[in-house]
């Protein structure tokens, strides 16, 4: 243990933290070119929610600096936790951030299963670390290999379930088994587990998490929630941690009008939300169906998005964006230039606009001879 690190001692674990941070580039998202009015390319949720201009004039005390106090209580309860176990941050990511910049330094690792949320990477180097890196490119979490990648210098190990991009899940019984080597290797690392689209999963590893005193989940209104625009996350863990985490980052990272709208969304639109996603996971599944009946090469999702893979990603991404249609494309990140990251719609006619796209754009591509 280097003398840049304190031990926070917990009640049958401990983790290292450290409050180091360096400046680094603006992160930016290619766009795709052309006049787009269907954006399946950000894991966005649908529609506004209804009410929320009635919710933003009842917000008059603008003046004040906010406080997050009452959406941290409604998350505790939701949770059944204390409301000291919450913290609410500007998005998922602000919340990542803070447990890089916490435990992560020159000497002190993140061992992150890839391709994953490209952020944790950055996060990394925000905090002048180093990333070990496990294959995840399909299927099952890798947890042989992680548990052998654990080593005395791991700062954080980082579980994204379901994975962005690729769908794949891990299980509660992998976050245990982490958790459990984690504690065992001498470097008392933090097992960060980001949940963004658990709605959308078969198994919801907030549980998994919180029975573990070394590990935090991360949660975001921007997925099911579909309120990517205000910015709302939250991280979930250990008094002692979601402590640390606040010393990590700014006091005021939300603003009052976000957590308002949160706030009154988390109270009121759960059924909302729900069907939203029950739609979403219907979509899915149908359209990964097609897509393999098309010849394409996708594998099985979990999130609110499916991974095309082909030879032609560059064409079908500017086909599709002639058509109106944004999707994700990689066009600097190893083990992804073939990759295509498409968000299930929900409303039915742009469902069928995508699923009529893709039809027409994979089937002449498949046609056409190989480059």
């Amino acid at each position: 243990m280097t003398t840049e690190h304190s031990t926070i001692t917990l009640a049958d674990s401990r983790v290292a933290v450290h409050a180091a941070i360096a400046s680094r580039g603006v992160y930016s998202v290619p766009r795709a070119p052309g006049p787009i009015d269907l954006h399946l390319d950000a894991n966005e949720g649908d529609a506004p929610w209804q009410g929320l201009e009635d919710c933003i004039r009842e917000s008059r005390n603008l003046r004040r600096y906010p406080s997050a106090a009452d959406l941290e209580a409604a998350l505790a309860a939701r949770f059944g936790v204390r409301p000291s176990q919450v913290i609410v941050t500007a998005g998922g990511d602000d919340a990542l951030d803070r447990a890089c910049r916490m435990t992560l330094s020159s000497t002190r690792s993140l061992l992150l299963p890839e391709p994953s949320f490209e952020m944790f990477r950055r996060y990394a180097e925000l905090a002048r670390a180093s990333v070990d890196s496990v294959p995840w490119p399909s299927g099952p979490f890798p947890r042989e290999q992680v548990l052998r990648a654990i080593t005395p210098r791991t700062g954080a190990i980082a579980i994204v379930s379901p994975n962005n991009p690729t769908g794949a899940v891990a299980t509660g019984a992998d976050v245990d088994a982490i958790c459990a080597a984690a504690d065992a290797s001498g470097g008392n690392p933090l097992v960060i587990i980001d949940a963004a689209y658990a709605e959308f999963a078969d198994e919801d590893l907030t549980d998994a998490a919180l029975r573990n005193r070394n590990a935090i989940v991360v949660r975001t209104f921007s997925k099911a929630w579909a309120l990517a625009g205000l910015r709302v996350g939250y991280a979930i863990g250990p008094e002692e941690l979601i402590s640390c985490l606040r010393v990590a980052g700014g006091p005021y990272p939300v603003s009052g009008l976000s957590l308002a709208v949160a706030l009154r969304v988390l109270v009121t639109g759960r059924d909302a939300m729900l069907d939203q996603v029950r739609r979403v996971k219907s979509n899915r599944d149908a359209l990964a169906s097609s897509l393999l009946q098309w010849g394409a090469d996708t594998q099985p999702s979990q999130g609110n998005f499916v991974l095309l893979r082909t030879p032609h990603a560059a064409e079908v991404h500017a086909a599709l964006a002639s058509r109106g249609i944004a999707v994700r494309r990689w066009t600097n990140r190893p083990c992804l230039e073939d990759a295509l990251r498409i968000t299930i719609p929900v409303g039915e006619s742009d469902l069928a606009r995508l699923w009529d796209s893709l039809e027409s754009v994979i089937s002449s591509k498949a046609s056409s001879p190989s480059t």
